[in-house]
């Protein structure tokens, strides 16, 4: 019972504070009308299916840069992005949690620019340090390993990353998975971050929301794309 405990807590501590976003993404100021909102972007508890909660609300601010490592060096005329953040979905009161954070930039080319900047290995550093960051209600995180991973089949860029972590409160230890998918499309940049207790989250449920995203940034309301094997529809290796 004090295992599941420390499974539920540990859990939470991870989604709360890894979920809504470790990197905020510069925009660089519109001279046009502003872009669509990024709260469009955003996964809802209907995307998820039955049995999903709300476990903890959105942020009301969506998180600042939080990793020098990025080093991005956008010049010119800068502001923040629009930017939107979903609440903490969970399937369980232990996991799998869900979260996410969209930004929207003046234009295409802005996206491409950013997205040159975020989606290298210096963001997993930058994850990771963000996780050991995240502990709280007693829970401290250390880190055991992290990768980058193959990417899904999509019609947007994709990246993807994986980190484990020693979850550990008093004498009690529990393992703690995030898998954090970004995303980017036209002018839109996502994040989906899931984390779960004691086994990675399932890759069923990253692929299908992963399209899901995909088809809002591509402005499709059509199937996923792609046919054939991807690789979230398989567990990988840890």
């Amino acid at each position: 019972m004090r295992r599941r405990r420390l499974a539920a807590r540990t859990a939470l501590v991870v989604a709360t504070s890894v979920s809504a976003g470790a990197v905020r993404l510069p925009w660089a100021q519109a001279r046009i009308d502003p872009p669509p909102s990024a709260r469009a972007l955003l996964i809802t508890r209907s995307d998820l299916g039955s049995g999903w909660t709300v476990s903890a609300p959105a942020p009301r601010t969506v998180p600042a840069v939080a990793c020098a490592r990025l080093h991005l060096g956008l010049r010119g005329a800068e502001a923040r992005p629009l930017d939107a953040a979903s609440p903490t979905f969970a399937a369980a009161s232990d996991g799998p949690f869900v979260g996410q954070t969209a930004y929207r930039y003046a234009t295409a080319a802005d996206e491409r620019r950013v997205w040159r900047g975020v989606a290298r290995p210096a963001l997993l550093t930058c994850l990771a340090e963000s996780f050991v960051q995240g502990g709280g209600h007693g829970v401290r995180f250390s880190v055991v390993s992290q990768r980058e991973r193959p990417v899904p089949r999509l019609a947007v860029k994709a990246a993807s990353y994986a980190l484990q972590a020693t979850a550990t409160r008093g004498t009690q230890t529990a393992s703690v998975y995030l898998d954090v998918l970004l995303l980017g499309g036209g002018t839109g940049l996502t994040e989906l971050s899931f984390s779960n207790v004691s086994a990675p989250p399932p890759a069923a449920l990253e692929l299908r929301l992963a399209r899901i995203v995909a088809r809002r940034l591509a402005g499709r309301r059509g199937g996923g794309t792609g046919n054939g094997p991807s690789a979230l529809t398989r567990q990988p290796s840890r």
